[in-house]
């Protein structure tokens, strides 16, 4: 599994417009691309939210290339909408994540493959 993860520094006075543009038209936009399965939000906590709220979202890939047409064929687009119509008003870092599956009960990693 690939996480797309979108982590997201709201400025206060943003704040309740984007969670409602978020639910209504972004979200559902990046689910309409059908390279990913799942989505979730995870509101961070114990950080400085002196200049708003952070959130991390989610988007679950079942593979990596369901991720690439993802990058290929819509983030640049997206992006582009996203910065054009919340500017300064959100700070914006993207990360790509593979799952591990660690079975604590035989002490072994599963689909752990370094590249370094």
């Amino acid at each position: 599994m690939i996480i797309y993860n979108m982590t997201l520094n709201v400025a206060i006075h943003a704040h309740d417009l984007w969670m409602k543009w978020l639910q209504e038209e972004h979200l559902p936009e990046i689910m309409a691309t059908n390279t990913f399965y799942d989505v979730k939000i995870y509101q961070l906590i114990n950080v400085d939210d002196i200049d708003g709220p952070t959130y991390s979202v989610q988007f679950y890939a079942k593979s990596m290339n369901e991720y690439n047409l993802y990058i290929q064929e819509f983030d640049t687009d997206l992006r582009s909408k996203f910065a054009q119509k919340w500017g300064n008003d959100i700070f914006t870092f993207i990360s790509t994540l593979q799952s591990i599956h660690y079975d604590y009960k035989e002490n072994q990693l599963q689909n752990f493959n370094y590249q370094g």
